[in-house]
C-alpha cells in the first residue's frame, strides 16, 4: 500500500504515516485495500447474488439460442425433398 501512495505523490514517510493511521481501523483499511490495491468495489448491501445469477442465466438462454435459430427456422420449412433434413441428422 505504501508503494501505491508513493505513486500518488506522497513521500515514503508520509505514506507510511498515513498507512499506519488508517490500519488502526481494520474494516476501513480492508475497504481501502480492495479499492486501491486490488481495484475491486465493495459490494453494496442491497446486491442480491441470486437475482444476478438469474439475470445471467436468462441472458445465456436467450442469446445462446440466437445461433440455433437459423437451424430451427430452416428445419420447419418444407422444401419438398429430403435434402434439407440431411443437414440436421
Amino acid at each position: 500500500m505504501i508503494e501505491i501512495f508513493e505513486e500518488k505523490g506522497l513521500s515514503k514517510e508520509d505514506a507510511t504515516t498515513a498507512i499506519l493511521a488508517m490500519s488502526k481501523n481494520k474494516e476501513f483499511f480492508v475497504d481501502l485495500m480492495m479499492a486501491f490495491e486490488l481495484e475491486l468495489e465493495v459490494p453494496s448491501e442491497d446486491d442480491n447474488p441470486y437475482f444476478d445469477g438469474l439475470v445471467t442465466f436468462c441472458s445465456f438462454v436467450c442469446f445462446g439460442f440466437v445461433p440455433l435459430l437459423g437451424y430451427v427456422v430452416l428445419y420447419s420449412i418444407d422444401l419438398g425433398d429430403d435434402k434439407a433434413t440431411v443437414l440436421f441428422i
